[in-house]
């Protein structure tokens, strides 16, 4: 292999022994260098390859003594078997800003001039971002029913199907909602598991088992605050205690603080003050958490996130105060 630094000393570039077999829109990358590499060969004639064969016979069986490295060897071997003499020159002449690296075929290529399959591999790029895209913006939120968890207590109906037995439910009628934005774009941060967004731009999660709102609350909360949730425990676990609201906000590195809210006048002081807040609502769906993000200034109107029904929406307050507990809410501490 010969590395030069112009195409204008490459010493087989006109030659006419040796053939060029390779484009040179293609790259090599070294960790440092992008290189165009360009392959020339040229055929050997049966007697030459005969006599190099047994040349690296004799050296790899010691027979004679011999002053040859291994690489040397090697390419004798490859002389003798293939018939041809290869010879593959890197031309120092591209950087990073004009050359990609493909993944799939291990390979570099021009940026502004790509071979005839990487345009068909970047086209077919283009029109899946641009579709994911189109899918991802103004996609309407839905009322979900969280999915069957790997640690729920399920049943087999007669239809063959396997549910939890502690059942599904509904929280907050369509009567009750006053608005529901759609989602403006999406993350996904685990196999199965994406993030929603609306306009508000919190992050949305669905609890991953029927009693599993503790994690999610806690990882919509995290993620508010850029750090990473716990994923392990927003797909493992079914029922969760304050306990374990400590646990994920010590992990992800944040405090958290205990504050008190008995109205709704307090509780909207507090979000003003500190920000969202994990709460306990016990009504239809039992002992349940969520979270609240803003209670409108004239108190009609309370924006939620909820993980049972995995959406983000605003209920009139008279709804949300048939469910909520007043008490302690959880609010990340502020420096």
């Amino acid at each position: 292999m010969l590395i030069i630094k112009s195409s204008s000393a490459n010493p087989y570039k006109h030659s006419n022994e040796y053939q060029q077999k390779t484009s040179e829109k293609d790259f090599e990358y070294n960790g440092e260098i992008y290189h165009k590499k360009i392959t020339y060969e040229k055929t050997l004639n049966t007697i030459y390859c005969i006599a190099i064969g047994a040349l690296a016979l004799l050296s790899t069986l010691t027979i004679v003594p011999y002053y040859y490295d291994s690489q040397t060897v090697k390419m004798w071997w490859q002389q003798a078997v293939s018939g041809i003499d290869r010879k593959i020159v890197l031309i120092k002449e591209k950087n990073e800003k004009q050359v990609r690296f493909d993944q799939v075929r291990g390979r570099c290529f021009d940026k502004e001039n790509p071979p005839a399959d990487i345009q068909n591999i970047l086209s077919i790029e283009l029109k899946d971002k641009n579709q994911k895209n189109l899918t991802n913006a103004g996609a309407p939120q839905i009322r979900k029913i969280p999915p069957v968890g790997i640690c729920d207590t399920v049943m087999l109906s007669k239809a063959g199907v396997v549910k939890s037995v502690h059942g599904s439910g509904e929280l907050f009628s369509d009567s009750e909602i006053v608005e529901k934005l759609d989602i403006v774009k999406t993350k996904e941060i685990a196999p199965g598991i994406s993030v929603g967004y609306t306009k508000y731009e919190k992050a949305i999660i669905q609890q991953q088992a029927t009693r599993g709102c503790t994690a999610a609350a806690a990882a919509m909360l995290i993620m508010d605050n850029g750090k990473n949730p716990n994923l392990h425990g927003l797909q493992t676990r079914n029922i969760g205690y304050d306990d374990d609201h400590v646990r994920d906000f010590k992990e992800a590195g944040l405090l958290i603080s205990l504050n008190p809210a008995d109205s709704l006048l307090g509780l909207r002081t507090l979000l003003i003050k500190n920000g969202p807040a994990i709460v306990t609502i016990c009504g239809k769906l039992g002992g349940h958490d969520m979270l609240v993000d803003e209670v409108s200034e004239d108190l009609s109107r309370v924006r939620i996130r909820d993980p049972y029904h995995g959406w983000e929406i605003t209920i009139t307050a008279e709804a949300f105060l048939k469910e909520w507990k007043p008490g302690e809410i959880i609010q990340i501490k502020k420096n």
